[in-house]
């Protein structure tokens, strides 16, 4: 497996290594449930599902469903599928592995032996494409549950932290502006990222430009206070507002951003906060995202 041209897919505790062109064309999902479909711009390469257990699942059921599923879709074209046990540090399961029409595809349905969760994981080759171990490779780099006391997000090359205690409210999965928005105590932290940053800036400052977009997404209060920083990036800039609060027109909280640009990536990343809790500052935020 070529490590540079693989990247991190992450949401909700789930995570794992998948090909960098596979990313998100469907997206349904909370806690308990969710599916996703991924595609290489043109064919869907692989889908994952996931639903929380109250105890030991019936695989061996799940399985003789999935299969009867595929028979009943392909009744023509479908090769027996090939079930083998399956079993990964955290997960264990079953390997499908069968052909459509010359289209290998594997599926792993796998549960956590720690918080029972089940997963269904299908990798699916293009046409006139071996497997080989690709699918492997995939299902051995799958975490159901984040280790530790932080959960790791990342879609679309776009890769940070959060605290446990974060629960994801919103999101924006456009792939040139991702936003991922947390509610944390009485907090709200939303992680950003633009693509091409050359093309967004062209010839103007950062801090004009971060005043401009914060201006059109937040609901902001009288002045935008906008200052330069000095760091490990070329630029980067403070922004400290207000916001509406509960009560419109009457109560306000405060507002608090930090961005910089990632020259290497060519990417503008921020985080900004609504709330009064020091330890969601952006500038502690900031050290979750990974970035070079």
């Amino acid at each position: 497996m070529d490590q540079e041209n693989w990247n991190y897919f992450g949401w909700e505790g789930i995570s794992f290594l998948k090909p960098k062109e596979w990313e998100p064309s469907q997206l349904e999902s909370d806690k308990k449930k969710g599916y996703v479909v991924f595609d290489d711009g043109v064919v869907c390469r692989l889908q994952l599902r996931w639903q929380e257990a109250k105890g030991e699942a019936d695989l061996d059921r799940i399985v003789d469903r999935q299969v009867k599923k595929l028979e009943k879709a392909n009744e023509d074209s479908l090769q027996k599928p090939k079930i083998k046990d399956y079993k990964t540090k955290t997960l264990q399961g079953k390997r499908l592995r069968f052909e459509i029409e010359g289209i290998e595809t594997c599926y792993y349905i796998l549960q956590c032996s720690q918080c029972k969760r089940v997963v269904l994981l299908g990798v699916f080759g293009a046409e006139g494409e071996k497997l080989g171990d690709l699918g492997g490779n995939i299902a051995r780099s799958l975490m159901d549950h984040p280790e530790g006391e932080k959960v790791m997000w990342a879609a679309f090359g776009f890769r940070f932290s959060v605290p446990l205690e974060f629960s994801l409210e919103n999101h924006n999965l456009r792939s040139g502006d991702l936003r991922f928005e947390f509610s944390a105590d009485k907090s709200r932290v939303v992680f950003h990222r633009l693509s091409v940053a050359n093309v967004l800036l062209k010839n103007e400052k950062l801090g004009n430009w971060v005043e401009t977009y914060v201006t059109d997404i937040y609901d902001i209060v009288g002045k935008l206070e906008v200052a330069a920083f000095e760091g490990k990036h070329s630029e980067s800039v403070g922004v400290e507002g207000q916001v509406p609060g509960r009560v419109k027109f009457i109560t306000k909280k405060p507002f608090y951003a930090f961005f910089w640009v990632c020259e290497k990536e060519n990417g503008i990343y921020g985080v900004s906060q609504t709330g009064n809790d020091e330890k969601w500052r952006p500038e502690n935020m900031m050290k979750e995202v990974e970035c070079h």
